[in-house]
C-alpha cells in the first residue's frame, strides 16, 4: 500500500511539473537561484556583486547547489528533487498517523496528502517549502519518537536545526518539543532527551552563526531577512500584509552598509512603532491570525479552477477542527499536534500569517481532518455531505460570480 501512494504521489507532481512546464523564475526563486549558483561556482553566499549576505537562511541554497552541482544549473533537476521529498512526506505522515491514532487514519491520511493540491504544487515552485514541509515532517515524527529512546533526541535536534536553518519560523516549535519531550518521558529520561535535542540543534547552528558574526561582526544564527519581515508585519506594505518592501521603509535605513545592521535598525524601529501604535498593532494582530487560516487564497494555485475560495484547504481545515474536537486531547500525539499548531501561530503573531506559513502544518491539519472525517460519518453522515456541499457551493459562487476581488487583503486590512 505504501509503495502505491508514495508512485501516485511522485507522478501526480511530476505530472504537474509536465503540465506546467514553462517557468519563470520570481523574486524569491531568482534570489534562491543565484544564491545557489554562487554556492555552486565556489563563491559562497554572496550576492552578484560579490558581497557576503545572510538574507536567505542557508539550508535550502545549499540543498539547490547540491542539485546544480550533480545534474548541472537545471531547475527541472531541483523539481524532481523536490518531487520525490514531498512523496516521501506522504509516508511519513501514515506513519505519523498510525503512531498518533491509528493504521486506517494514517492510511487515509497518506492517500489525502499524495493527491491533495497543496502538497503537490510546491515541488514546482524554486522555493523553501518543498524541502522545508519535508523536514519539519520529517522532525515531528522524530520527535514523537524521541519520549522512547535517547538516539532519536539526537536526531531530532539535528533535523529541527536544518529545518530552521531552511525556514527560520520552525524555531519557534523548539520550546513546545522540549516541553513535550520532557513531560513525555520518565523523569531522568524526559531531562535527559530535552537537554541532548537542545544541545545538538546549538552544535549545528553554531558553524552558520559563527560566519555570520565574522562577516557582519553580529549575531545572526539564521537571516538578516527577519528585519524586514518584522517591519513589514506591523508597518504594511502597498501590496498588503504578507509581502515585504522597501517603499516605505525610512531614509536612514539605506544610509547603513552592513546587512545585519540594517536588520538590526529595523527590529528597534518596529519595535518604537509597536508601542506608540498599539491599538493598531492589536487590531492587525488579530487580522494576522484571521490570515493564517483565510480560505479565499485559491487564486494563488492553479488548482483552484479559477475560484478565489480555495476549497482543498476548507475543507481540511473543517474537519481538522472536528477532528480536534474528538481528539479530547486524550494522548500525547494529540496533544503535540497542537502544540504545534500553536508554535507557528507564534510565529504569525510576531511576524505575519501568509498562507504559505501554513503550509509545514498541512500534515497536522490533514491527520485531524482525517480523523474528523472518519469519526463524524460514524455519527451523522449527513453532516458529512452538508459539510461538503457547502463547501462546493462557495468554491461555485467564486468561480462563476466574478467575484474575484471580493475579500481581498488590502481592504480586508482596513478593518483592523
Amino acid at each position: 500500500m505504501l509503495i502505491a501512494v508514495f508512485f501516485l504521489a511522485l507522478a501526480l507532481r511530476i505530472a504537474v511539473l509536465v503540465l506546467l512546464s514553462s517557468h519563470q523564475l520570481l523574486a524569491d526563486e531568482r534570489q534562491y537561484h543565484d544564491l545557489a549558483v554562487s554556492i555552486t561556482q565556489g563563491n559562497g553566499f554572496t550576492l552578484s556583486d560579490g558581497k557576503p549576505t545572510a538574507f536567505r537562511a542557508p539550508f535550502y541554497p545549499s540543498f539547490v547547489a547540491l542539485v546544480y552541482s550533480v545534474f548541472g544549473f537545471s531547475t527541472v533537476a531541483v523539481q524532481l528533487v523536490q518531487s520525490f521529498l514531498l512523496s516521501l512526506t506522504c509516508l511519513l505522515i501514515f506513519f505519523l498517523g498510525q503512531s498518533i491514532f491509528d493504521r486506517k487514519v494514517g492510511c487515509w491520511a497518506a492517500v489525502l496528502a499524495a493527491v491533495y493540491p497543496l502538497l503537490i504544487y510546491p515541488a514546482y515552485q524554486i522555493n523553501s517549502e518543498a524541502l522545508f514541509v519535508f523536514l519539519f515532517t520529517l522532525s515531528l515524527f522524530v520527535v514523537f519518537k524521541a519520549r522512547e529512546k535517547c538516539w532519536y533526541s539526537l536526531l531530532a535536534g539535528f533535523l529541527l536545526a536544518l529545518s530552521s536553518l531552511t525556514k527560520p519560523m520552525a524555531i519557534f516549535a523548539v520550546p513546545f518539543f522540549l516541553i513535550w519531550i520532557y513531560k513525555r518521558s520518565n523523569k531522568s529520561l524526559g531531562i535527559k532527551s530535552a537537554c541532548l535535542t537542545l544541545i545538538i540543534l546549538i552544535i549545528c547552528l553554531t558553524p552558520w552563526t559563527i560566519r555570520n558574526y565574522h562577516k557582519f561582526n553580529a549575531f545572526v544564527p539564521f537571516t538578516t531577512c527577519g528585519g524586514i519581515a518584522y517591519y513589514n508585519s506591523y508597518v504594511l506594505p502597498p501590496e498588503g500584509l504578507g509581502f515585504n518592501s522597501l517603499e516605505t521603509i525610512p531614509a536612514e535605513y539605506f544610509s547603513i552598509t552592513n546587512e545585519a545592521a540594517q536588520s538590526h535598525y529595523l527590529i528597534q524601529y518596529t519595535n518604537k512603532y509597536i508601542i506608540h501604535n498599539w491599538v493598531k498593532v492589536v487590531r492587525l494582530t488579530m487580522f494576522k491570525v484571521f490570515l493564517f487560516f483565510y480560505p479565499f487564497d485559491g487564486y494563488w494555485y492553479p488548482f483552484s479552477l479559477g475560484s478565489k475560495y480555495n476549497i482543498f484547504w476548507s475543507m481540511v481545515f473543517i474537519f481538522s477542527l472536528i477532528g480536534l474536537r474528538f481528539t479530547g486531547l486524550a494522548t500525547p500525539g494529540h496533544r503535540l499536534l497542537l502544540m504545534t499548531i500553536i508554535a507557528f501561530l507564534m510565529c504569525v503573531l510576531v511576524f505575519h500569517g501568509s498562507p504559505r506559513y501554513r503550509l509545514a502544518l498541512e500534515p497536522v491539519y490533514i491527520l485531524l481532518a482525517v480523523f474528523g472525517y472518519l469519526k463524524l460519518r460514524l455519527r451523522s453522515s449527513a453532516w458529512v455531505y452538508s459539510i461538503l456541499g457547502s463547501n462546493f457551493a462557495v468554491w461555485l459562487i467564486f468561480r462563476y460570480l466574478d467575484m474575484i476581488t471580493t475579500l481581498k487583503w488590502r481592504s480586508l486590512a482596513r478593518f483592523f
